[in-house]
């Protein structure tokens, strides 16, 4: 069996050396993209990150979230930051990839900074306490990825009163429990909705009593 000169040893170890050091610089360039804030009155977690400056004209921006050190990844309930105004122009399709499967797709954002907005509630949160790895992952349309960062979320929001069920806290005679009349001009409380499209299921339902009304 041959062995390297002690001369080319060193040289080696030198290499590997000089290797793990570029390896852990870039890991700490990487977690470096990631700006983190919470909002104080929504209390939703605002997740800066880079967008490659080789990235194509549209990519999509993967988020989840594991149990701190569970590595148990789920889809997370995001945003993108972006106005009032172009909230209420979103499709209803993808709003539901944006919350459901924490699915976002950017245009024309490389080498830029993203924002997207996390709603830890319900899902997210035990007692209160947000305490979990987060992943944004981005990637081009048929699945080639470009960066993967990620970060530690903490937040304490056990001080927040969370109204779930709106029954009791409207006027009685303004809610119908099941079904509404034609022209009842009520509120229905339903509790058969998906946990996917109402927390725990329950929402308060308005019917358009009149035609002439949008």
């Amino acid at each position: 069996m041959r062995t390297l000169p002690t001369g080319w040893r060193y040289k080696v170890v030198s290499i590997l050396a000089l290797a793990l050091a570029f390896v852990a610089r870039k890991n700490e360039a990487e977690v470096k993209k990631v700006n983190i804030s919470i909002d104080p009155l929504t209390r939703y977690i605002h997740i800066a990150y880079q967008v490659p400056k080789d990235a194509p004209d549209e990519v999509i921006v993967l988020c989840s979230w594991s149990p701190m050190g569970g590595n148990d990844w789920r889809p997370a309930k995001v945003i993108p930051f972006i106005s009032e105004t172009a909230l209420r122009l979103v499709r209803d399709e993808e709003w539901r990839e944006w919350v459901f499967y924490g699915r976002i797709r950017e245009r024309r954002a490389n080498g830029l900074k993203r924002t997207v907005v996390f709603n830890p509630y319900p899902e997210a949160q035990n007692n209160g306490k947000v305490a979990v790895d987060f992943r944004i992952k981005i990637q081009t349309h048929d699945g080639k990825v470009l960066s993967e960062q990620q970060c530690q979320l903490q937040a304490d929001n056990s001080d927040v009163l969370y109204i779930e069920d709106w029954s009791q806290v409207m006027q009685k005679d303004a809610i119908a429990l099941g079904k509404v009349e034609a022209n009842e001009r009520k509120w229905a409380w339903r509790t058969d909705i998906e946990n996917s499209v109402a927390t725990f299921g329950n929402a308060l339902v308005g019917e358009k009593w009149r035609d002439d009304l949008p």
